[in-house]
């Protein structure tokens, strides 16, 4: 239904579904998510937390009200629901990251080494979805951040089927660039020294934003 459109459809059979089967966890967790992507959050937090007085031991709920606080805002509740999901599931790699994260991004550092020495364990082991951004900003070899990198990818972006070869339309090559941060910011600022020394006789670039205008 949510596919299709029928968001308020999809939220009635959820709700319907999480009343019939109030111990499984995946049915509340998608009903919050349509309640906040209707931008609901109020009853998405609600439905997140009365699953959660159920199910306090759930992952992927607890990662889910981690994500939801962080989008509110609520940084200190995030990285206790962050916290909660290491507990449960320490492999849980993009809970570890984003708790590493928010620690340094608020000066807290009660419990820093102990979460630096679990990534780069995590890390060496191949857990999938540690952020290879955060390892940027820890102590780290560069042999350490590109098998961070591979694993990241191997998850978000397996390989594609390979394309055969095509003739170039007007001989010129099409390149896109995607990237959340085409706007003022950084990384806009230094690559657009990449984008003005293309050579537009030979290629055609196209720019592709997911972020702010």
């Amino acid at each position: 239904l949510e596919p299709q459109g029928r968001l308020l459809e999809a939220m009635d059979a959820s709700s319907r579904a999480t009343a019939q089967a109030p111990s499984e966890p995946a049915y509340a967790g998608f009903k919050a998510q349509l309640e906040s992507t209707a931008g609901m959050r109020r009853k998405a937090r609600a439905t997140l937390d009365a699953a959660l007085a159920r199910k306090p031991d759930s992952a992927p709920l607890q990662f889910q009200l981690a994500d939801l606080l962080e989008r509110e805002n609520d940084t200190p509740g995030a990285m206790q629901a962050y916290a909660n999901v290491v507990r449960i599931d320490p492999r849980h790699g993009a809970a570890l990251s984003q708790l590493l994260f928010l620690r340094q991004r608020v000066g807290d550092w009660h419990d820093l080494k102990t979460l630096r020495a679990q990534f780069h364990d995590g890390v060496a082991a191949g857990t999938p979805l540690l952020s290879p951004f955060v390892l940027l900003s820890q102590p780290s070899s560069r042999h350490e951040q590109l098998r961070c990198a591979n694993a990241w990818t191997a998850v978000l972006a397996p390989p594609a089927e390979p394309v055969p070869p095509r003739a170039l339309p007007n001989d010129r090559l099409r390149v896109g660039y995607l990237s959340a941060d085409l706007y003022t910011h950084a990384t806009a600022y230094l690559a657009a020294g990449l984008f003005e020394s293309h050579d537009r006789s030979r290629f055609e670039i196209i720019a592709y934003s997911t972020g702010p205008d």
